[in-house]
């Protein structure tokens, strides 16, 4: 009888100490969970009623938590298939996606949120672009791919009238990112609402030649001018780039 009692016992306490652990976890705890914890608990989490559309005081979500800081995109799933708003945005206007591709960029959790309906056209606060911020920086061209495939528009303008190609020339040393743009349709003689090109913004802040190169390869114009009057060998000279000044000379020449 005695025995009898303790089982039935200890079954309640465990389905007590079920209930509580169903109903303890916060919303501070799941953002802190989607961002330290493992796949299994927050699964686990999702399964006992965590709320996958939490928000902090920056109105980050689990999913966007998830998406910054793992490397396994099972995460992103779970919480996608247990209703976490895709396109929600963080007080600087970016998505889980955004956040994924400017702060991890790894490619399987980039796709399952595309799988999963992120918006690859979506602006933050700036009016910039996913593939305004992804060019700017080291991205491989593989996943550049990806997002061009899904639908990234690399004729989208900011508020100065940049595209992603104005982006990429100003930062990125890899020729291949800007191959990608071009071979996209990405027009090689944008300008800025001021008259500035291109090439113009390639002579004037990378350092790689190469782009520069690449640009005129592509047709970009060498002649073209501001409202100053200012060419694109004007702007290296001014900034004393002076590998893109003889990139400039040569092709002048030619």
């Amino acid at each position: 009888m005695f025995k009898r009692f303790l089982i039935i016992t200890s079954v309640f306490l465990i389905s007590l100490l079920s209930s509580i652990s169903a109903f303890a976890m916060s919303d501070k705890a799941f953002l802190k969970l989607c961002e330290v914890g493992s796949v299994e608990e927050v699964i686990q989490a999702i399964e006992n009623g965590a709320n996958v559309n939490a928000k902090n005081s920056d109105a980050e979500t689990p999913l966007m938590i998830a998406a910054t800081y793992h490397s396994n995109s099972k995460i992103i799933k779970e919480l996608i298939e247990a209703g976490a708003t895709v396109n929600y945005k963080d007080k600087d206007g970016m998505t889980a996606l955004m956040r994924s591709v400017r702060y991890n960029a790894i490619p399987v959790i980039i796709i399952e949120l595309i799988k999963g309906g992120a918006d690859v056209n979506t602006r933050d606060k700036d009016g910039k672009t996913l593939l305004m911020h992804i060019v700017a920086f080291e991205v491989e061209p593989q996943l550049l791919r990806e997002l061009i495939k899904a639908g990234a528009d690399v004729h989208a303008q900011d508020a100065k009238g940049a595209i992603a190609l104005m982006y990429a020339t100003s930062t990125n040393r890899n020729p291949d990112v800007i191959i990608e743009l071009l071979k996209a349709g990405s027009d090689v003689n944008a300008t800025l609402l001021g008259g500035e090109t291109v090439l113009m913004n390639a002579a004037a802040l990378n350092t790689n030649p190469d782009i520069t190169a690449e640009l005129i390869k592509a047709g970009a114009d060498i002649n073209a001018k501001d409202r100053f009057g200012k060419t694109a060998l004007d702007y290296a000279r001014e900034n004393k780039n002076s590998k893109a000044v003889m990139v400039l000379i040569d092709a002048a020449v030619e």
